[in-house]
């Protein structure tokens, strides 16, 4: 075997040997694909920014809040990730709040209306003279009462 050959067993030795010697990240970190280790995000936070590697400075992991849909009225159509916020989505149960409701509104709004038609009912007879009460609107009360006290 030439130096030349042995060059290349050699290139090929070492190559194989760094594939199977794989960097791994440490408990609570994750690993980029450029072998650059981050630190995970606390419980209920996601990754919104990685962290990167510049000239002479390492800048940290920027995580943010998970995203609770119950309290936006809301249903989770997915769960918060490592990498990604909650979704959430208008569903059914916003639907069903809405549809409560309008059954609430057109409810209270058909009592108005009844209740209206009843005291114009009543206001329009109460307006009405009889033939023994003409020019005195009380009058008919009036004797109604004296009958009573007598």
């Amino acid at each position: 075997m030439n130096q030349t050959d042995s060059k290349h067993v050699l290139a090929i030795f070492v190559g194989a040997l760094s594939t199977l010697c794989v960097e791994t990240c440490p408990e609570n970190f994750f690993q980029l694909p450029d072998s650059l280790c981050c630190m995970r995000c606390p419980e209920g936070m996601f990754v919104a920014k990685n962290c990167s590697r510049g000239p002479e400075v390492h800048f940290g992991v920027h995580c943010d809040k998970c995203r609770r849909c119950e309290e936006i009225g809301q249903i989770t159509v997915s769960n918060c990730t490592l990498f990604s916020d909650t979704q959430c989505d208008i569903g059914q149960l916003s639907q069903l709040t809405l549809y409560g409701c309008s059954l609430v509104v057109v409810a209270v709004f058909m009592l108005a209306v009844i209740m209206a038609v009843f005291f114009f009912i009543r206001i329009r007879k109460s307006g009405e003279s009889d033939e023994s009460s003409e020019g005195e609107p009380c009058k008919r009360r009036r004797d109604s009462l004296k009958k009573i006290l007598i």
